[in-house]
């Protein structure tokens, strides 16, 4: 959407006041050149000019408040929260709004607005206090401002105006008599945070020596406070939850000595266990060794089959009654022979006579 600028008419037509506005629009009789007798449907009654744009306080309030800065505050006042969109056109008023506050920073910051130049900038106070500060958005002020008025490219066409724009808007606030230029710019870096469409969500006053403050302000603010409250929760005693967003240092912290206490407990239930399980195995050697578990049996004599030198699996006490097999021998001499002091240990599976 570019609008003609039928310039030389302009000129010619005299020093009447205009500013830019949609066709039609409810706020037409606040911004074209001729409130009574000017057609709001016209889009060449409503063009607005570098010296349209007043740029100190004085010229909104006060006793010595002009007429330029009484229309321009009434004219984007009424824009800021009309809503308004031309049908035919497709002009919004959003537009023209944010065209308006582009111009006034354009040419009370650096003396130009398109083709338009003020020569004597230097002299004023917008540009002897805080040119310095407000250069970073130099170019990006201008960028095609009239060419495309419409479009949010001056936003990050040259830097990121949000960003850059920062200094600027505070020295504006801490010089004399620039207040609502600070408001001004302040309001074009909330339009590149937003980029609102038919409506802007914000009712702040501009066109008063009340600094502003944007939506998108006092939102992150607002989240930044609400993050450094959950982090602190999470290191109290008292607190049970936990933000969305994640864990904060203090809570992950806390889990992690949680575990090593955890793993701590568990190896001393270990070494208690086991320390219980050689205690009762010293108990058990102990009551061996004492005679309380087993009765050995008496040691061999020297006339034992096997060596008393030797160590064998099986051992065979008391001498041996016949050089035969026991099989071979009347029954009735067999325990004659054995004698009942003479116990003999057979293993398991092993043949019962001697060699």
């Amino acid at each position: 959407m570019i609008r003609h600028y039928v310039w030389l008419a302009a000129i010619f037509s005299g020093s009447s006041i205009a500013l830019e506005v949609a066709p039609n629009s409810p706020c037409g009789k606040k911004c074209i050149d001729d409130p009574k007798n000017g057609n709001p449907a016209w889009s060449n009654a409503s063009l607005t000019f570098g010296p349209d744009l007043p740029c100190l306080d004085s010229d909104y309030i006060g006793k010595n408040a002009t007429k330029e800065g009484k229309k321009l505050s009434d004219c984007q006042t009424c824009m800021q929260s009309s809503g308004w969109e031309d049908a035919e056109s497709g002009e919004r008023d959003t537009t023209w709004f944010m065209f308006n506050l582009r111009g006034a920073a354009d040419y009370c910051l650096f003396g130009r607005f398109g083709e338009e130049h003020n020569d004597d900038v230097s002299s004023t106070e917008p540009y002897k206090q805080c040119y310095s500060a407000c250069n970073p958005i130099y170019a990006a002020s201008d960028y095609r401002v009239k060419s495309d008025p419409e479009r949010y490219d001056y936003c990050d066409s040259n830097g990121n105006y949000t960003s850059d724009a920062q200094n600027c808007i505070k020295c504006l606030y801490d010089a004399d008599n620039v207040t609502i230029l600070g408001n001004v710019v302040a309001t074009l870096t909330e339009l590149c945070n937003t980029k609102p469409g038919k409506n802007i969500n914000f009712d702040e006053d501009i066109y008063n020596t009340t600094r502003i403050k944007l939506p998108s302000a006092i939102s992150t603010t607002s989240t930044s406070s609400t993050q450094s409250s959950s982090s602190s929760a999470s290191n109290s005693p008292s607190s049970d939850n936990q933000s969305d967003s994640g864990l904060s240092k203090g809570a992950l912290a806390g889990i992690v000595l949680g575990g090593l206490v955890a793993i701590a407990a568990v190896l001393a239930g270990i070494l208690l266990l086991l320390r219980r399980v050689k205690k009762r195995r010293e108990v058990k050697t102990g009551d061996t060794a004492s005679g309380q578990a087993f009765i050995a049996p008496p040691a061999p004599d020297s006339s034992s089959y096997y060596a008393s030198g030797k160590e064998h699996r099986y051992m065979h006490y008391g001498e041996p009654a016949a050089t035969g097999p026991i099989s071979e021998l009347p029954s009735e001499n067999v325990q004659e022979l054995m004698g009942p002091s003479s116990p003999v240990e057979i293993g398991v599976g092993q043949p019962t006579t001697r060699k």
